[in-house]
């Protein structure tokens, strides 16, 4: 069995336990400027092949359907403003807000969900990555 470094593990941990420790950890809801509240599944890191930290996440429970992706980006949004001041107080530079379709009870349940990631830019800024997919290229880049 592989051990990890504890130098590695000790800012890990404190980063969970920041984003834990705050407002959106200490409740199992937040509420939005629009006045809604959302259920929050979970907080926490998100790793890649290697166990290379990718982003943090804020998964949540939305009433919408995922398929209206105008409405859920709305309210993805507001989830953004919420979760965004700690994130930043992590010092992270991505970050995920994830919502899930809220599911009946049941014993099998099938839940359908969207990513919305955002990134930090250079100049301090966040953006969305779907909002790339958005931008309609500029007429000379489509000419030959």
């Amino acid at each position: 069995m592989k051990k990890t470094p504890l130098i590695f593990v000790v800012p890990l941990v404190a980063t969970v336990m920041l984003l834990a420790g705050t407002a959106l950890g200490e409740q199992s809801s937040i509420k939005l400027k629009s006045g809604k509240e959302v259920k929050v599944v979970k907080v926490g890191p998100v790793y890649g092949q290697g166990m290379k930290k990718l982003a943090v996440e804020l998964q949540y429970e939305t009433e919408l359907k995922v398929s209206d992706l105008a409405a859920l980006r709305k309210e993805a949004d507001e989830v953004w403003e919420v979760f965004r001041p700690d994130v930043e107080k992590a010092s992270e530079k991505s970050a995920i807000v994830s919502a899930v379709e809220k599911q009946p009870p049941g014993v099998v349940t099938r839940s359908e969900g969207y990513n919305f990631v955002f990134e930090k830019r250079a100049d301090g800024t966040w953006h969305c990555l779907d909002d790339k997919r958005a931008i309609p290229l500029p007429k000379s880049r489509l000419s030959p």
